[in-house]
């Protein structure tokens, strides 16, 4: 918890701290509120909760319900006061029951997707285990099998998780949404998980060393008397094999024929999780900028509409408008010449 706060913007922190002091101030009110029921002293309620109010140094914003309330504790009695929620309980979360494993038979849990994280319960309610969106590298379902895989990292590591759930769809969408969210909300990242980065290589065929670096665009390889970049489109696929060797598998539009290069190194997981990562956050701007682009032709094509069913309008009020003036202009005509009509 406190790595993830140091990692955060100024912003940021200092919504974690409001959001602290509005949990802090709830239950201090919720306690005085309980106090009262049970008639302890009145001039006991204002001394502990003030002298909790000073060790918690909650913000002015916050505490000052409460120390209107304990203004106008004369005055209240029995359960005059009404408790207030926490928070987290006015938070709209989606649960669903998923299974370890890629079938049901695996131990059943419930994933919540919350804010910025999803969280794994037990049957009985317990915590068992968190994962926030930061340290989410990779998310992939399968529609037959049911399966949804979720790569993180932990310890340094990236570890793979699959689930079994008949909602498989409906899970991964709300993940996916739940994480745009959280990008648009939060600025900063973890310590060591930004993406790109340069990574330190050894070619397997020739035994010459370079660096490897990893950004939004592609992979550039450096070496000491060669350069070269890859687009992130030719990259079919990448592996690890041994542990500490980097299998890259790069696809030519020229020759439509798939490249193989091997790579030594002692951060093949990091180079791989790197990767998926960029990857993943390209498909994830990529489907963001065709919706914004399907809504912006949806848009243009109403205003087009719009604008030609007035433009219709007017051409047909003129031609009624023309039209009145000349059957008004007959008519004259025809009194002028004294033709009466039968």
């Amino acid at each position: 918890m406190m790595e993830r706060y140091y990692s955060l913007s100024n912003a940021d922190r200092k919504r974690l701290e409001l959001d602290e002091d509005r949990l802090l101030a709830v239950m201090l009110y919720n306690l005085i509120a309980f106090m009262i029921m049970m008639r302890v002293s009145k001039e006991e309620i204002r001394r502990k909760i003030r002298r909790i109010l000073g060790r918690c140094h909650i913000g002015l914003t916050m505490s000052q319900q409460v120390n209107e309330l304990l203004d106008n504790i004369s005055n209240l009695n029995g359960n005059d006061i009404d408790l207030r929620p926490a928070g987290s309980r006015l938070l709209q979360k989606q649960s669903f029951t998923v299974h370890w494993g890629t079938d049901n038979t695996g131990d059943m849990l419930f994933m919540e997707v919350w804010d910025d994280c999803i969280i794994l319960r037990s049957v009985l309610g317990e915590v068992y285990d968190r994962c926030w969106f930061e340290k989410l590298v990779n998310m992939t379902f399968c529609p037959k099998t049911k399966v949804l895989c979720l790569w993180r990292k932990a310890d340094g590591e990236t570890q793979l998780n699959k689930f079994y759930t008949k909602r498989c769809r409906d899970l991964y969408f709300s993940i996916k949404e739940a994480m745009e969210k959280a990008a648009s909300r939060m600025k900063g990242s973890l310590p060591g998980q930004e993406l790109g980065g340069e990574f330190p290589i050894r070619d397997v065929n020739t035994g010459e060393g370079g660096i490897l670096q990893v950004c939004l665009e592609g992979i550039c390889l450096i070496f000491e008397n060669d350069k070269e970049f890859i687009e992130l489109q030719k990259i079919r696929k990448c592996t690890t094999q041994k542990g500490d060797i980097f299998v890259l598998e790069e696809f030519d539009p020229n020759t439509k024929q798939i490249l193989i290069r091997k790579y030594k190194s002692s951060t093949v997981r990091f180079i791989c999780s790197c990767i998926l990562a960029v990857i993943f956050l390209t498909v994830v701007l990529f489907q963001y900028c065709l919706v914004l682009y399907v809504q912006a032709s949806s848009a243009l094509l109403a205003f087009h509409r719009v604008v030609s069913i007035m433009v219709e309008r007017r051409k047909l009020i003129s031609a009624n408008t023309v039209s009145n003036v000349n059957n008004h202009h007959t008519q004259q005509a025809i009194d002028g010449l004294g033709i009466v009509g039968i």
